[in-house]
């Protein structure tokens, strides 16, 4: 019951977490490895927890989602999303996660690098082409890869799906929280039907950290109005910065 317990309040750090930076699994995943889960298992509890992130998210940031401005259609968003997040899930069942644990914590350092960098990158980007985005084309292909990561190891996947979407489209950041969790939500559900079809899921641990996911996800989009862009920017590289640091030192052998 005491795990249970700390996973719920686990679960309420990762939805808001997972809404103002995309690092949900900055809490829910350590906290899985911390009540003894082991990683792959954890990873694929992770998974089916953190889509309470992405549900109360998206119902508290309903009406964000519907008038945001700029970017790229979402529905083709969506469906490339869903099938990059099954890929992503089979190859995570097939080859297990030491495929890719060691290259985790620079993907997640990288993101969050080009999230910082992302102004900059992209006032240069339409000073060269004349465009506001980038071409529509590099970006599902950029998307496409990172839910992809969202269904094989979803640790830091929003932070990332953040980054591209700071660098490759005009969103306005607040608006790019809400889609993003859209998307993690629809790679997490891809991945999820895979893991329970093979029986992947430690059920009591997921339900529990899913409700407080849940409940972090839905207070936090009412939350955003009172905190500026130039925190919620912060907020992110520091997220981004820490979980890159506790995958290295874990890769490492290290223990917190």
């Amino acid at each position: 019951m005491t795990d249970l317990l700390l996973l719920f309040a686990a679960g309420i750090g990762a939805g808001i977490l997972g809404y103002y930076t995309g690092l949900a699994s900055l809490t829910s995943y350590p906290a899985l490895i911390f009540v003894g889960v082991p990683p792959v298992l954890a990873n694929t509890t992770n998974t089916v927890a953190i889509i309470g992130t992405g549900i109360g998210s998206i119902a508290g940031a309903w009406k964000r989602i519907r008038n945001a401005r700029g970017g790229f259609k979402l529905w083709p968003q969506i469906i490339l999303s869903f099938f990059a997040g099954i890929a992503g899930a089979i190859l995570l069942l097939v080859a297990g996660s030491s495929v890719f644990e060691t290259l985790v914590p620079w993907f997640i350092l990288i993101g969050t690098i080009l999230f910082f960098f992302a102004p900059a990158l992209r006032q240069r980007m339409m000073e060269n082409t004349g465009r506001e985005q980038a071409h529509i084309a590099l970006y599902m292909l950029a998307l496409a890869g990172a839910t992809f990561y969202c269904g094989y190891f979803s640790a830091g996947a929003g932070m990332i799906i953040l980054a591209i979407m700071a660098l490759m489209t005009n969103v306005h950041l607040g608006d790019a929280l809400a889609l993003k969790a859209v998307m993690v939500l629809v790679a997490n559900v891809a991945a999820s039907l895979v893991f329970i079809i093979q029986g992947r899921v430690l059920w009591p641990e997921a339900i529990a950290m899913g409700i407080g996911a849940f409940l972090g996800g839905f207070i936090a989009p009412k939350l955003q109005r009172f905190i500026p862009e130039f925190w919620l920017r912060v907020f992110v590289i520091i997220g981004g910065v820490l979980l890159a640091a506790w995958l290295f030192l874990r890769n490492l052998g290290v223990t917190i």
